[in-house]
């Protein structure tokens, strides 16, 4: 009886241990570092280290968007290297389609899908 007991809490005490792993992965994944940067956590004296500089240090991402702001203030396209999600500036500057919410035809319209404006003219 007290190995199964003993087996079940190992079981947890595992499962846990992935989860929080897993967990650590998606958070600094998600601060721009490569999820790699979770085994420096192992090391005892090390990872207090690596948590400070993590911490207080500018993350990959944040100077990203910095970029992407300073794109878009300086008149660029907007975000990082000059993406522009839709195309929205490339096509109007080409004299594509019109941006949403505006007919090609006039300018103005409510923007957003509660106007009809971006069917085009009418009949």
């Amino acid at each position: 009886m007290g190995y199964l007991v003993l087996l079940v809490l190992l079981a947890v005490d595992l499962s846990i241990c992935v989860l929080s792993i897993v967990a650590g992965v998606k958070v600094i994944s998600k601060a721009g570092y490569s999820g790699w940067w979770i085994l420096i956590s192992l090391v005892p004296v090390i990872n207090f280290v690596m948590f400070l500089v993590f911490a207080f240090s500018k993350w990959p991402i944040e100077v990203r968007l910095e970029e992407a702001e300073r794109g878009r203030q300086s008149g660029g396209r907007s975000g990082a290297y000059g993406w522009d999600p839709y195309g929205a500036g490339a096509r109007a500057a080409a004299g594509g389609h019109a941006p949403w919410g505006q007919s090609p035809g006039r300018s103005g319209g409510a923007p957003g899908p509660t106007s009809w404006d971006y069917m085009g003219p009418g009949p």
